[in-house]
């Protein structure tokens, strides 16, 4: 089965990727700390997977989901604040991304793929302050040989 390294590669490649593409604005990753009282003009990103399928020997079918949650507070001066920030969202979901070996040689392992990415908009409920939207991904990789 997959090699003992390859889920803390996966994330800490993809948690850079998205922390270096939105080093502008407030970003919290899934699992680490936060302070207490959060901002309501934030991205939070979710890693779920990787899930691996082992072909053969040496042949893997990787796939792992990505998620981000847009929030702001509601800015009726600006009525397509939110629209904006879901716009500088997607534009982080590239086509490829790089997964490197982190801490463990430092080469470059294998580039993810991007499947499909989708937005859901929340509605907002009476009397709510901020909006929210959901971008939802799929990467995958095809990784042949021993590593």
């Amino acid at each position: 089965m997959a090699k003992t390294n390859w889920p803390k590669w996966f994330k800490t490649s993809i948690a850079k990727h998205f922390q270096d593409s939105l080093s502008s604005v407030e970003l919290y990753i899934e699992g680490t700390k936060r302070p207490t009282t959060q901002s309501l003009d934030r991205f939070e990103l979710a890693i779920d997977g990787p899930s691996f399928d082992q072909a053969a020997k040496d042949v893997f079918y990787i796939d792992i989901t990505i998620g981000m949650l847009i929030m702001n507070k509601i800015d009726y001066n600006d009525p397509i604040k939110h629209e904006t920030k879901v716009g500088i969202a997607l534009d982080t979901f590239k086509p490829s991304i790089c997964i490197n070996k982190w801490g463990d040689g430092d080469g470059v392992f294998g580039s993810l793929h991007l499947d499909n990415v989708n937005v859901t908009r929340f509605e907002l409920l009476d009397g709510s302050i901020e909006e929210i939207s959901m971008i939802n991904s799929k990467y995958s990789m095809t990784k042949l040989g021993e590593t």
